[in-house]
């Protein structure tokens, strides 16, 4: 009877196998990265929850991606209704909205736009205005110029998270095989 060497490496066979399931498990990471990535809004023109000085005659919203025509809806209520005027304009990653001139006090953006892959998005957004406007640009109130908003970070986030969370599975992975590999290679032959 021969001993059996302990320690020896991995068959070409296993080696193989390892390679065919690192391969598939990277293209399955990378391939679902963007498919679960959905288009998030970045920034509002008026920031929610900002007080400008005069009702604007226009809103913004910026998207991370681009973006349909088909079902954009921007409803803007203030405290004598809506004070939207026409369609929203849809141009890539942004929806632009015109307003007629409205009175002072708090207003409500309620929207709905269609990602460029056909998913659907809504929200609100609220803004205060200081005073009745007539087609005035907004303008920053004193120290809210290097405001910026809350949702500015997100899509860097969930990339980030996606990104994370594949090089952790494939570090899980790797460990498992290389334990499975070191007790079969530590049984006798039979």
């Amino acid at each position: 009877m021969t001993p059996v060497a302990h320690g020896r490496g991995p068959s070409s066979r296993t080696r193989r196998i390892l390679l065919v399931l690192v391969v598939a498990v990277v293209a399955l990471v990378f391939a679902a990265g963007p498919a679960a990535a959905h288009t998030e809004l970045i920034s509002t023109t008026p920031a929610d929850q900002q007080t400008i000085g005069r009702t604007p005659a226009v809103v913004v919203l910026t998207f991370d991606d681009s973006l349909l025509a088909m079902g954009t809806q921007v409803v803007v209520t203030g405290p004598q209704g809506p004070v939207q005027i026409g369609t929203p304009d849809v141009a890539e990653t942004k929806v632009s909205q015109n307003l007629q001139g409205g009175p002072a006090g708090h207003y409500t953006v309620a929207w709905r736009v269609t990602a460029a892959d056909g998913h659907p998005l809504s929200g609100t957004f609220t803004f205060t205005a200081a005073a009745a406007g007539n087609g005035v640009a907004p303008t920053l109130e004193p120290g809210e110029a290097g405001k910026s908003d809350d949702n500015t970070t997100s899509s860097g986030r969930s990339t980030w998270m996606w990104f994370l969370g594949g090089i952790a599975f494939l570090t899980v992975l790797v460990t498992l095989t290389r334990k499975v590999i070191r007790r079969s290679d530590l049984l006798p032959p039979s």
